[in-house]
């Protein structure tokens, strides 16, 4: 029972589905960009793109989550009014004069600045894996009997360079749980981030207990899925 007199279990459960929007779809987002942006960045490697490329990246992986948020609350919000600063829908207006348009205008910017945050770990590894895989001689001699350079690039080079950012999605995952306070509490997103802020600042301690445990069983269910889908990807790794 937390300070408000309410069961946790009863409050935690809308909080968690709200953190679950906002983690997997910029977690998606992340990685339908991050691997051809890598794979991209490892084919014109030394090139200006790369040198772009791999310093955007090094930026986003050192930004917090929080100073890129307040930015981009002043540009969007503050400045040209195009997007709203807080909440996960309007009270009074819909935003845009739409309501099913709403709840889409408030995710943005949190979407925005988590799929960019995770999107730098992505590309960075990509690369790297990508670079190694490439000098491999199965590569070579793939390129060697005559397969087109987007067959040995997609079939070959980067099934096997993409086994290693599973691992790292599972592991992405729960440092953006961990990170969530932060973020939604920039964005005042009613998730277990901001619900976690708010009871720690009011020592309501079994609902921060409660959100504790709740963000543990996420990142242990996220870890399960990741070496799951790690043994479909990889022959040489069985599940026991």
């Amino acid at each position: 029972m937390s300070l408000s007199g309410r069961p946790v279990i009863s409050q935690i459960g809308p909080w968690t589905w709200t953190t679950l929007e906002l983690q997997i779809l910029s977690l998606l987002l992340a990685i339908a960009i991050g691997i051809p942006v890598g794979v991209y960045s490892a084919k014109h490697q030394y090139s200006k793109a790369d040198y772009a490329i791999t310093t955007t990246s090094i930026f986003g992986y050192s930004m917090p989550t929080f100073w890129l948020g307040i930015m981009l609350i002043v540009i969007f919000s503050l400045d040209l009014g195009w997007l709203p600063s807080s909440g996960a829908i309007s009270v009074s207006y819909p935003w845009w004069g739409i309501s099913f348009l709403d709840p889409i205008a408030h995710l943005i910017l949190p979407t925005l600045v988590l799929t960019y945050v995770e999107l730098a770990t992505f590309v960075r590894l990509i690369r790297a894996n990508m670079l190694e895989v490439m000098r491999q001689d199965y590569i070579l001699a793939a390129r060697a009997s005559g397969l087109s350079e987007r067959t040995v690039t997609y079939r070959y080079a980067l099934r096997n360079a993409v086994s290693p950012v599973i691992t790292i999605i599972g592991l992405g995952f729960g440092a953006a749980l961990g990170g969530a306070p932060a973020l939604e509490t920039t964005f005042s997103w009613p998730g277990l981030g901001y619900a976690f802020t708010q009871a720690a600042l009011t020592l309501d301690i079994p609902l921060v207990e409660g959100i504790t445990i709740v963000i543990t069983i996420m990142v242990l269910i996220a870890n399960l899925i990741t070496d799951l889908v790690y043994a479909m990807i990889d022959p040489r790794v069985t599940v026991q």
